[in-house]
């Protein structure tokens, strides 16, 4: 059986991939970090949620590198692959550019749900079940300021980063089983969103991302 490998970027070509959305993310983040544990007690923001939401936008960084190191490599992609005009490289740039779409989309939601265990801390909600929404619906009686701020701050290519997390992802060309009857399935073609668009919406929801913790750097 014949293997094939990804190509993978030098440091050289990984550092020349610029334009990450999120390059204010990082600053915004470090106004959320507490100096030292008796700061941390009176902001109510527990360290370890603030240091794992910076290693998650390390994480949604290096996916957006390869996604753009993928992309760039090329693959014919419009309404669909054209699985006929790609050879077993383009393949294999398609697969690992769905991989990183994939991961860079779940990472996001990771990162809100990050944020929303810090908002639970510091408003002390004492919620079971913490998911964004939850916290957001929460947070109304809470602080509405704040609440009236992140809620104008509206996010987009939800579905898209739904479908990723919990669904088909958007990126994969698999026939929908819709009804099975007398042994014969139904099926429907999926919701495909080609590749420039998932990568433009990646990049978008990095914005939304930055726009959220930048509103909550002026807070906190």
């Amino acid at each position: 059986m014949t293997r094939f490998y990804p190509n993978l970027p030098s440091n050289e070509i990984y550092d020349s991939i610029t334009g990450f959305p999120g390059d204010d993310i990082r600053e915004s983040i470090k106004k959320m970090q507490p100096e030292n544990p008796i700061d941390a007690l009176l902001k109510k923001i527990p360290e370890h949620w603030v240091r794992v939401l910076y290693n998650k936008i390390f994480n949604i960084e290096f996916s957006y590198k390869m996604v753009n190191f993928y992309y760039k490599d090329g693959f014919p992609d419009n309404d669909g692959p054209d699985l006929e005009a790609m050879n077993d490289d383009m393949f294999c740039r398609k697969a690992m550019f769905d991989y990183f779409v994939d991961v860079g989309f779940y990472t996001i939601q990771s990162a809100y749900d990050i944020i929303s265990h810090i908002l639970n801390s510091k408003y002390n909600m004492k919620l079971n079940k913490v998911y964004y929404s939850s916290v957001i619906k929460e947070l109304k009686d809470k602080d509405n300021s704040l609440y009236t701020k992140l809620v104008a701050a509206k996010t987009t290519f939800n579905k898209t980063r739904n479908d990723f997390s919990h669904n088909i992802p958007p990126s994969a060309m698999v026939g929908l089983v819709t009804d099975i009857k007398d042994n014969t399935m139904e099926l429907k073609e999926p919701d495909y969103i080609s590749a420039k668009e998932l990568k433009e919406g990646f990049s978008t929801q990095i914005t939304d991302l930055d726009s959220i913790l930048a509103i909550l750097k002026t807070e906190f």
